[in-house]
């Protein structure tokens, strides 16, 4: 039996366990100050979109993404579009954006 190899795949399992346990936590999205806006979306300078979520995720997504600064929730198709800034603002009767104040 080769030893070495034991010794070395034994190494990287508990290195890889090591990893996981010491990774930073999620930040809860009651952690930052959200203020939603209800019937507003603000277009245009997006980073992500994430389809068929729901806004308390959306929400979330935001929250935990350090370069979101505001998120649009479209409430008709469940659609979720992080924004790294709010920019202008339109009348959207569907759309719920919340302003992350972190």
């Amino acid at each position: 039996m080769n030893w070495s190899r034991l010794v070395k795949a034994s190494v990287f399992v508990v290195s890889a366990a090591v990893i996981t346990l010491t990774s930073p936590p999620v930040r809860e999205a009651e952690a930052a100050n959200v203020q939603l806006r209800w019937g507003i979306d603000y277009p245009g300078n997006d980073i992500a979109l994430h389809r068929g979520v729901s806004m308390g995720y959306c929400q979330q997504l935001c929250v935990n993404n350090g370069s979101c600064a505001v998120f649009t929730y479209d409430t008709r198709n469940r659609w979720c579009f992080l924004k790294y800034r709010a920019g202008y603002t339109d009348h959207v009767s569907y759309a719920v954006s919340g302003l992350v104040y972190r």
